[in-house]
């Protein structure tokens, strides 16, 4: 994707959040923004804005995705195995009979061992 065309679509969905804030589209499009910001390398941006999502949108049905998804950023972009492992451990917690817990477990298996 051009950056341009990402950088204006992160600032119209941020935006559109803030406007209609109890629109049924803003947790999607927060989403969505935390997808562009993972694009552009902005990793914090997008786990602080899927840790938004997760916890002040509890109807989002990608709720277990926001959670799995802040650890695998922890742990594939960031290499903070502490925080991806207590991540992956969140995301079973909360959301033991979702599809991401079922991933979470298998993640933390892969995780090389501690030296």
């Amino acid at each position: 994707m051009r950056v341009d065309i990402r950088q204006s679509l992160m600032i119209k969905y941020a935006d559109f959040a803030r406007r209609e804030g109890g629109h049924a589209f803003v947790p999607e499009g927060l989403f969505r923004r935390a997808d562009l910001l993972v694009s552009a390398g902005k990793f914090d941006e997008a786990i602080l804005q899927l840790q938004d999502v997760h916890d002040g949108f509890p109807s989002f049905d990608k709720r277990p995705l926001c959670a799995f998804l802040v650890a695998f950023i922890y742990d594939e972009h960031l290499n903070d195995r502490e925080l991806a492992i207590r991540s992956y451990e969140r995301t079973i917690a909360l959301h033991p009979e979702s599809q991401e817990a079922i991933m979470a477990q298998q993640s933390l298996a892969l995780l090389p061992p501690m030296n």
